[in-house]
Parts: C-alpha cells; structure tokens; sequence
C-alpha cells in the first residue's frame, strides 16, 4: 500500500499524525518551518472567505493550537528535562523559557 492509500484510510486524527510523521522523516526543521509558515498564511488569507464556515475556523484554531500551544510546550518541556544530557548553555536555555514560558509546567 502506497503513501497516498494508506493516508486515505486513517480518520482525520491519525491523518494530521501520518502526515506530521511523513514530514519529520523527510524534512529538515527550516523545511518545516516553511512549510508550515506557508499552510498557515493560507489559511489566514482564507479566512476571510470561510467566514460562514464556523466548523473550519473552529478547526483550524484547534490545529494551530495542537501545533503551537501544545507541540511547542512538549516539546520545550522534554528540552529542559533532557538537559542533564544536551548540556546546552545557560544563554540557550534562557532563550528557550522566554519564547516558551509553558515549557516549565510540561
């Protein structure tokens, strides 16, 4: 079973994880970045346009949020708790807190 098929017999959950995972394997984390910066201005520029569509909006939220709020946090959580081993400097992890203060509740 190819990607495409594999990706069109998950529920939209397991989706948003396949594709997530697909992208983590193949894509350096500028890639990424880019990639997301791009879905997300054209979500943006769509907005405006799904006015009326409530269900989208609402879901897109719940996506940036997922992405954003929750993925960041995790992530700059399991950072900080892997320290002993990085042994990153003092500056870095500074900067880690102020751009992700929820990372020390993870």
């Amino acid at each position: 079973m190819d990607v495409l098929q594999t990706h069109n017999n998950l529920n939209s959950n397991h989706k948003l994880y396949f594709v997530l995972s697909s992208l983590l394997q193949m894509s350096s984390l500028p890639e990424l970045v880019r990639d997301l910066r791009g879905v997300l201005n054209a979500v943006i520029n769509l907005e405006k346009e799904f006015k009326e569509d409530d269900e989208f909006i609402n879901d897109i939220k719940a996506a940036v949020l997922k992405i954003a709020k929750i993925g960041f946090t995790d992530a700059g959580g399991g950072a900080l708790h892997r320290l002993k081993d990085t042994k990153p400097s003092i500056n870095t992890v500074k900067k880690l807190i102020r751009g992700n203060p929820d990372a020390l509740s993870f």
